[in-house]
């Protein structure tokens, strides 16, 4: 029976795929992050259940749906919120993808639009005549007495 992995590798996993561009140092950024001896990450590393979660999560990341479910991608949105409050705050590049990996398997990677708000006061529409003029003022007027 295979042990599943537990939710500090899954950790360790986005970190290495989030991390990837550097994977000389990735050793030591992970036992840094987590705690962890070298030689106890280098062996987690090298364990083929981990390598078999690592293929599996990258081809999340590369947005390969084909036999990945739903669960999947939620464990994954649970091991990078785990990975997001272990990152130290000057690592903020990092910080950042992770935080666009959960937006996007979130379904929210889609910019909101928002109507512009009128700022300040909401004028009446410019009188055409001294008639009417005179009348937006006595409305003006009465709505200042009854407030």
């Amino acid at each position: 029976m295979v042990k599943e992995l537990s939710d500090q590798e899954r950790a360790i996993v986005q970190m290495a795929i989030l991390d990837r561009w550097n994977a000389r140092r990735l050793t030591k950024k992970i036992s840094d992050h987590f705690g962890l001896s070298v030689n106890k990450v280098r062996h987690l590393l090298s364990t083929q259940r981990f390598k078999d979660e690592y293929r599996k999560q990258l081809a999340i990341y590369q947005q390969e749906f084909g036999d990945i479910c739903l669960g999947d991608r939620k464990e994954r949105v649970k091991a990078m919120d785990d990975l997001y409050h272990l990152i130290p705050d000057y690592r903020v590049a990092l910080k950042l993808k992770v935080l666009a990996q959960i937006r996007v398997e979130v379904g929210q990677d889609q910019p909101m639009e928002h109507p512009p708000e009128p700022i300040g006061i909401n004028p009446s529409p410019r009188a055409e005549s001294y008639e009417e003029w005179i009348k937006q003022n006595r409305q003006a007027e009465k709505a200042s007495q009854e407030g």
